[in-house]
């Protein structure tokens, strides 16, 4: 009696769906269907089926997949208990079921315990959809990055070209005319070579800048002022033209890939 009150206790109280049902086998021997014997008051939560005791399962739910049929079915002929996760699409939940045999070898009767998982599969499912996307969006990013690196290369090299005439050009007026012009005149041309070189070292590294987030240099000790004096250079003319007034105060040194900390004041 002690043993039965114990039992009844913990059946009536667990959270998880339990029942005892008997399998029921066709003609040949195979799983056709079972009716449960005992199920507890957890059963209907768990399953959403109502008044299941002593009812046959292909009567609560007619399109109840086979499979589920075949897997207590073994259960009951060989004894072997059984853990497993499977949808039930008759009942639209997914299940985490354990399930054994009760009773002698000859007993068709098992014993079933499971829980409802269906909100956590969703939630699976919402995250693998996340996934995806994030693996979709990666790609597309990858794809896009090649085609600026094409571009910045195509561009570099189409840009040499017509620099290094105006500066083959800049270079032979120097040669020839540096110190028989006037001194606004060296002076023109001394500026010119300088744009035209630090051009060059733009284009050249175009390329290397197109790949900054995934080919910078290692960070080392760089020295922001001489950054900052680079990207002043490089802007001369246009700071010149608009009268703009640059002014900072002295800055550290950084740990940092000192062209592209140039490029980072280049750009403010």
């Amino acid at each position: 009696r002690r043993s039965e009150e114990q039992y009844r206790t913990l059946f009536n109280a667990m959270l998880e769906g339990f029942c005892i049902i008997e399998m029921i086998f066709d003609a040949d021997g195979k799983p056709a269907d079972y009716r449960f014997l005992e199920i507890n008051p957890a059963f209907e939560k768990q399953t959403g089926l109502h008044e299941a005791q002593g009812k046959r399962m292909r009567d609560l739910a007619p399109e109840h997949e086979a499979h589920w049929f075949e897997t207590y079915g073994r259960v009951s002929r060989t004894g072997e208990s059984i853990h497993f996760v499977n949808e039930a699409r008759a009942l639209g939940r997914w299940y985490d079921v354990y399930a054994y045999r009760v009773g002698s070898p000859e007993s068709p009767k098992v014993a079933i315990m499971f829980n409802d998982i269906t909100e956590a599969k969703r939630a699976e499912e919402v995250l693998r959809g996340v996934n995806k996307q994030l693996r979709e969006q990666a790609e597309e990013l990858v794809a896009i990055n090649k085609d600026l690196e094409q571009f910045a290369y195509v561009a570099s090299h189409d840009l040499q070209e017509p620099l290094r005439a105006v500066g083959g050009f800049i270079t032979l007026l120097q040669q020839r005319y540096q110190g028989k012009l006037d001194e606004k005149a060296d002076g023109y041309i001394g500026s010119a070579v300088d744009g035209a070189t630090r051009m060059q070292t733009l284009i050249n590294g175009l390329l290397e800048y197109s790949r900054v987030g995934t080919r910078g240099n290692v960070p080392a000790p760089a020295p922001a002022d001489a950054a900052l004096q680079e990207a002043l250079e490089n802007l001369e003319t246009l700071i010149q033209e608009s009268g703009a007034a640059i002014r900072s105060d002295p800055l550290p040194v950084v740990r940092a890939d000192a062209a592209q900390l140039s490029h980072v004041f280049q750009n403010l």
